[in-house]
């Protein structure tokens, strides 16, 4: 409760820290409407196993961590939901702390840029692979950015965000492919 009082103050005083858990809790709801289709339902069909995983590395792709995400994520669609809306939310976060300021007024005006693309566009291949392979790396390429900036300015001292960074890292490469000729 001290952190959260030390980020937001009162929550009077900022209502920034509730508007940003508002928005997770309304994005978690909305996604239910939202349908299986396409690439989430063809991954809803596939086994749960590490065979199958070594298959499609040697046959289709090269994106294994992103893939592997799919794998879990498909049988898990309540936990995948939940993931979904907090890294939505982390990207909005990332975005204004590191251009406009933590301020809710930011917040509804980047919600609102969002809500100008068409969520038809992300439902063709269906909304788990779409947000797996790009929302989700372009959110974990911007927190590494972040906490290497922070890093660099000596903002904390444990290991931990240093293991948080390499994770962030490797799943942000996994979404270039690699191809060899």
């Amino acid at each position: 409760m001290k952190k959260i009082k030390e980020w937001g103050g009162s929550f009077c005083a900022n209502p920034y820290p509730i508007t940003l858990f508002l928005l997770a809790l309304v994005l978690f709801v909305l996604q239910w409407s939202y349908p299986v289709i396409m690439d989430d339902k063809w991954w809803l069909d596939k086994p749960f196993s590490l065979d199958f995983m070594v298959e499609r590395y040697q046959i289709w792709s090269n994106r294994l961590v992103i893939e592997s995400f799919a794998l879990v994520f498909s049988h898990l669609p309540k936990l995948f939901r939940l993931f979904n809306s907090l890294v939505f939310v982390g990207l909005l976060d990332i975005i204004l702390v590191n251009s406009l300021g933590r301020k809710v007024k930011y917040l509804f005006l980047l919600v609102g840029f969002f809500a100008l693309l068409p969520i038809s566009m992300f439902l063709i291949p269906g909304l788990m692979m779409t947000n797996l392979n790009y929302l989700w790396p372009v959110t974990a390429g911007l927190a590494s950015f972040l906490l290497y900036r922070s890093y660099q300015e000596r903002k904390f001292k444990h290991n931990i965000y240093i293991y948080i960074y390499i994770l962030c890292r490797v799943y942000y490469y996994s979404l270039l492919r690699i191809t060899s000729k």
